[in-house]
Order: structure tokens, then sequence, then C-alpha cells
């Protein structure tokens, strides 16, 4: 199985992290990064030029993943900022509970974003299907797909792995997202220190300290693809 990133322009030192970690810890078939390519990458790439938001730029890259035969129809998604932490054979689902829970969340702290708008789309989309779930699967973990059965999804603004994990009824374990935040009111810090799942993931602010105290000792060992 092909493990296949959604990746932004720059360097991307991000990336450079979470492939030492797909190499060390996931198994799989080939790597493929699409989107934005690093100068420093050397490895399978698809080219989508980034020139809008970055959900726009995100839907353009999860196209050119449908559209790519050479990747394997059944994939794992990844983005730039996850990192696997520990020997994986076979990604599992996680979700985070139920979408409206969330949803009350950001409405709590007087949020009117796109973000939220798009997450009240991705329910009226699941309540039109008749979808039996309506689970966040919109967490900072890799997820496996098929191209074969995502395409469709890329018609909607919504977001696209609650649609697909609702919808293809994947199911899956409720876990607390991995991604580390620095604001703690908005969600509960993730203890990437000890944390008992093997993925991670890092934002803008956080990635810093986390390569600092964890991935430079954790993944030192560089990859073919560097």
């Amino acid at each position: 199985m092909d493990v296949v990133y959604i990746c932004r322009d720059g360097d991307n030192d991000e990336l450079v992290y979470s492939l030492r970690s797909v190499v060390k810890n996931l198994a799989h078939t080939n790597i493929w990064v699409v989107g934005g390519r690093p100068t420093w990458y050397r490895g399978n790439y698809v080219e989508v030029v980034q020139k809008g938001t970055k959900y726009e730029n995100g839907r353009a890259n999860l196209r050119a993943i449908v559209g790519c035969g050479d990747i394997s129809d059944e994939f794992v998604l990844m983005n730039d900022d996850f990192y696997v932490m520990s020997p994986v054979d076979v990604v599992p689902y996680y979700h985070g509970g139920d979408l409206m829970d969330k949803i009350r969340v950001f409405e709590g702290f007087g949020a009117r974003s796109k973000y939220l708008a798009m997450l009240w789309d991705t329910m009226h989309i699941l309540a039109y299907h008749g979808s039996p779930t309506t689970l966040d699967y919109a967490l900072h973990v890799p997820m496996r797909m098929r191209r074969s059965e995502l395409g469709p999804l890329l018609n909607y603004d919504a977001s696209i792995r609650t649609l697909y994990g609702n919808l293809k009824r994947v199911g899956g374990e409720q876990i607390p997202d991995v991604k580390v935040h620095t604001r703690r009111d908005v969600v509960p810090q993730h203890d990437y220190m000890s944390s008992q799942f093997p993925f991670l993931s890092t934002n803008d602010r956080t990635f810093t300290a986390v390569r600092k105290q964890l991935l430079r000792y954790k993944l030192n060992e560089p990859s073919p693809y560097e």
C-alpha cells in the first residue's frame, strides 16, 4: 500500500521527519509527494501548483491523487506534519467522537470561521446521504482510503476525511487528537513525550519544540528521500 503526502510549497523541515518516521515505522510499498516539492526531496512526485488557499490547495492535491493511476488504489493519506512514532503494520481508523460535539466546542469560543462553516456543511451532507453516524475523522493522523471511492466526495466543500469515514462506514477507535497545540484553552495539550498512540502531529508554532525534545532523537536516521 502506498503512502501519499499532500504537501505545501517550501523546504518543509516537518516533511523530513515525517518521511523518516514512515520509513522507520510504517509498512508501505511506495511513497508519493503530491502538491509542492521541497528542493531536497528525491522520490515519486505529482506536481500541483499551490496557488490557492490552504483548503483549495488541499482539494487540488486530493484530485491529483485520484487522477494518478500509478498510485495504489488503496493508500494511506498523510500530511507533512504527521509522524509515525512506533511500528505500525496497518494504519488503524481513528475518530474524535461525534462531530456535533466538535462544532459546539468551536461555537463556544464564538468562532465564526470558514472552518466552522465547513463543519456545519459536513453535517448537512452526512444528513443528506442518510449517514447513520456523524463521527469526526478530521484528526491529525494517517488515514487509509481508496482512490476509487474518494473522487466523488471531492465535489463537496466539506471535511473530506469525515465524509469518507462516515459514508464508507470505516468505524474505528475514538481517541483525543494527537496534534500538539499551544493554546490549551482551545484544545488540551497532547502529551507527546509519553503518548500511548503511534502517531503524532505538530503545527507551525510547536514543531521546533517537538523536534528539539523528541523528533531529532527518535528520528535521527536520514531517509532515502533526503
